[in-house]
């Protein structure tokens, strides 16, 4: 992908992940490739993304309408269109009633027989918010090497079953533009 091809993208909103400094990379650096094919690669992901909600708010506008058309024509089965084949699908998703509690629906499972269904479980995304907290709250003496790693932070039987290394990635995002006068 060169330079010129065209992307499905706009401006978007500025991330505001990475606040250090980053130089200007000249296409005579032997990376320079790597580099632009990733940028270009997540700038088109991220237009195709934006392209993407648009398509979904379009489906959520249509779909109440052919659902109304089948329900008023059920003998109908399914409609073909532009090769493909629509129709209507009923399927049963269990879940708790409104006004009833997921701990409610795990008792009458219970109470059922049905405690096979019932599974313990734990909220990664509340606990590995605790855990970014507890490595912040350390940062010091984890940079000086007075607490090793930051499982170190957790109860010891937490920690035997716990991972809580981080997963690292690649980031690009959008270099932040200089407002004149700054």
């Amino acid at each position: 992908m060169s330079p010129e091809t065209p992307l499905l993208f706009d401006e978007g909103p500025v991330d505001s992940l990475y606040e250090g400094p980053a130089e200007e990379l000249a296409p005579s650096v032997p990376e320079f490739d790597l580099f632009s094919r990733f940028a270009l690669a997540t700038l088109r992901k991220r237009g195709l993304q934006r392209e993407l909600k648009e398509v979904e708010k379009e489906l959520a506008r249509v779909t109440p309408l052919l659902l109304n058309f089948f329900d008023a024509h059920p003998e109908s089965g399914g409609m073909t269109v532009h090769d493909l084949v629509i129709f209507k699908r009923s399927q049963i998703y269990a879940r708790a009633k409104e006004g009833s509690s997921s701990q409610e629906v795990c008792d009458a499972l219970r109470a059922s027989d049905l405690g096979h269904y019932v599974h313990d479980a734990f909220y990664s995304t509340e606990l590995s918010k605790y855990v970014r907290e507890l490595e912040e709250r350390y940062a010091d003496q984890l940079s000086s090497g007075e607490i090793e790693a930051t499982g170190d932070l957790l109860p010891a039987r937490l920690a035997e079953v716990l991972n809580v290394e981080p997963t690292v990635s690649i980031v690009g995002q959008r270099k932040r533009k200089q407002l004149k006068g700054q």
